[in-house]
């Protein structure tokens, strides 16, 4: 390899400024990380997550039609629908092998 092609080596205070800076960043990324495990447990969610357990064709229709109230995921929301509808499924099932 060229020595052009080379990375410039940095000195003392170009390191701390870059090292500073990896520093920052590392500690946005896990404020947001806990901000987002917050609103997953947040007080507007729980009726969206009780309806969705409770009354699944009701829930499945709150957590899409009110997204914008609750703090909400996208990926969240999906994995409540996918909760719900087996619910859904488990309750039919068992009607039907009663019948």
């Amino acid at each position: 390899m060229p020595k052009s092609a080379r990375k410039p080596r940095l000195t003392q205070e170009e390191k701390n400024v870059e090292n500073a800076k990896i520093r920052d960043q590392v500690i946005t990324d896990k404020e947001e990380e806990m901000e987002r495990g917050q609103n997953l447990f947040a007080k507007e969610n729980w009726p969206a997550y009780l309806l969705a357990t409770f009354l699944p064709p009701i829930g499945i229709w709150y957590i899409w039609c009110k997204q914008d109230k609750h703090r909400l995921t996208k990926v969240s929301m999906v994995l409540w629908t996918i909760l719900a509808c087996m619910i859904m499924i488990e309750f039919a099932v068992i009607m039907s092998s009663q019948a």
